[in-house]
């Protein structure tokens, strides 16, 4: 009898240390995968995909891929142990590839997962616990779990290169976009009207009709303002008082009310949007209601192109 103490206190012991790790451990709607890192490396590289302290990655590609395939409970499962060793990671060339964001009900990032499959190490974020550290230094056990992982995450058509210079090429092929929808997009720009519209030009543009027949042979007109080449406004009629159909704008002697033109910079655009949130160098910003849809393309951090159409 004197031994049953003793046990007890073994098996507590065995259970304390046995315990398991839950992770994100936050009420969540969806996740998204993301790829970060792609292009040469020339200075520090992003460590987290995001933190609540500086937003997404800055070297973060497109707008993610929502998972479809259980990853978020598939994850939560393989690190219920031993995650520690991969929060130490085996190298110090810490480079992480791949990233997993969860979003709640409201669209907003409450934790997130950052992955370095070349040095077998990962980086976990949650808005409740900040940045989660190793709870034991010496910990390296672990990388089997990657392997899943890596597993789990092809399953999600999301590519894990053995080559790093791998990443470099799909890079070439991805473009960071941010999509907002709103309830009304700007309406000084997208119900303007011919008249209205010629004040954007900052010398004469070319104006022209186009026409188009239907099936029976009925004919409409449609007044057509031009500069310069690939820019070009083709309004819903041929009257003064028409509104805006569609818009190509390639030359920065147009300038829309809101003060963007081709050649502003990402930053100007940015903030005349309040746009604060997803990819901090976006290569496309589009803003869309259930009519309209205003599209800036940047290079270089740069306007390039704005379209605007139905």
């Amino acid at each position: 009898m004197k031994l049953l103490p003793f046990i007890l206190l073994l098996f507590s012991s065995w259970q304390f240390s046995a315990r398991s790790f839950h992770f994100p451990d936050v009420e969540y709607e969806y996740a998204k995968i993301y790829y970060f890192n792609l292009g040469e490396i020339t200075t520090r590289p992003d460590d987290y995909i995001y933190t609540k302290e500086n937003g997404f990655a800055k070297s973060i590609e497109g707008e993610g891929i929502l998972s479809s395939n259980a990853l978020p409970a598939n994850i939560e499962k393989l690190f219920l142990y031993k995650k520690d060793g991969l929060l130490n990671g085996l190298s110090g060339c810490y480079i992480p590839r791949h990233g997993v964001v969860y979003f709640d009900k409201n669209d907003n990032p409450v934790a997130s997962l950052s992955i370095c499959f070349e040095c077998e190490a990962i980086r976990m974020w949650t808005k409740d616990k900040g940045k989660i550290k190793s709870s034991n230094p010496k910990a390296t056990e672990g990388a089997s779990q990657l392997h899943t992982l890596k597993m789990f995450l092809k399953k999600e058509g999301i590519e894990v290169y053995e080559n790093p210079k791998d990443y470099s090429k799909m890079n070439q092929n991805t473009k960071a976009t941010i999509t907002i929808n709103m309830d009304l997009v700007d309406t000084n720009i997208t119900q303007v009207t011919y008249t209205e519209a010629i004040k954007w030009f900052q010398s004469a543009p070319k104006t022209s009709i186009d026409s188009e027949y239907t099936a029976g042979g009925k004919k409409y007109d449609f007044a057509v303002l031009e500069t310069g080449p690939n820019t070009r406004f083709i309004f819903q009629s041929s009257r003064t008082n028409a509104k805006l159909g569609e818009a190509t704008i390639e030359s920065n002697l147009v300038v829309l009310p809101n003060g963007i033109r081709i050649g502003s910079s990402l930053e100007e655009v940015m903030n005349t949007l309040l746009v604060y949130d997803g990819p901090s160098n976006p290569s496309i910003i589009t803003l869309q209601d259930s009519t309209y849809k205003i599209v800036y393309t940047f290079e270089n951090e740069k306007v390039v192109s704005i379209t605007i159409n139905k």
